[in-house]
């Protein structure tokens, strides 16, 4: 990271981010990438609550589409939005037969000032928080559309 973003213009606080949640203890993978999610929405000043799906619904015994529909049952949801990369995963028509649209968040193609070269697209999360104030990125947050 240092090598390649030591000159952009965020590096400072998002390198001390970084270094801050991967030095956090944890024990799993998993404790990591809420300790990554948490790190990222402190810093961008969005509330975020974070939910073990595993242990509030005791729905361990299920799996993919049928924990999902499980947890929106339980959670008395009506709408469900997933990545866009889910459409190969969930049915639109099985969520409606639960009374639930299903809805996929499609990122919009969004540009922002890099080194000064070409713009090379869809790098990662660290990119755009490397050459976007937060309150810039949180902006970019809403670049996208429900398919």
């Amino acid at each position: 990271l240092q090598m390649n973003y030591v000159r952009a213009p965020f590096f400072e606080p998002v390198f001390a981010l970084v270094k801050a949640t991967l030095d956090r203890p944890t024990r799993t993978i998993c404790e990591l990438a809420v300790a990554s999610i948490q790190s990222v929405a402190g810093y961008l000043a969005l509330p975020t609550t974070i939910v073990d799906s595993a242990i509030p619904y005791g729905n361990q015994n299920l799996a993919g589409e049928a924990r999902v529909l499980d947890i929106c049952f339980r959670e008395r949801a009506n709408v469900y939005i997933n990545a866009i990369g889910g459409q190969e995963l969930y049915s639109k028509a099985r969520f409606a037969e639960h009374h639930i649209e299903l809805l996929f968040i499609k990122p919009r193609d969004v540009r922002y000032p890099q080194f000064g070269g070409e713009f090379v697209p869809w790098l990662s999360c660290l990119d755009v928080l490397m050459f976007n104030s937060p309150e810039q990125v949180r902006l970019l947050l809403t670049e996208y559309d429900l398919v």
